[in-house]
């Protein structure tokens, strides 16, 4: 219970520095989303999934806010890809 709450509580600062103009904060937010997608996929990789999606979707989205989505999306594929790998095992 309390990993879940800290996971949301450090996922929220996450999610407001990826759109930061300083690269390193943004790349250390999509380091931070990785992480805590190994440890509570079930939180972080649906809210990454639908981000990007939306970023995909949105024909007026700026160009910055698609390569942050994408971004985040290929940071976050080893986990995606390691929560597969269990689930075909």
């Amino acid at each position: 219970m309390q990993r879940v709450a800290f996971v949301k509580a450090v996922l929220r600062l996450s999610e407001r520095g990826k759109y930061s103009k300083n690269p390193s904060l943004a790349s250390t937010a999509a380091s931070c989303a990785s992480t805590l997608a190994f440890v509570e996929p079930d939180l972080v990789l649906p809210l990454v999934v639908s981000q990007f999606h939306t970023a995909m979707d949105t024909v007026s989205a700026e160009f910055e806010h698609l390569g942050h989505s994408l971004l985040v999306a290929l940071v976050v594929r080893r986990p995606m890809t390691a929560l597969q790998s269990g689930l075909s095992s």
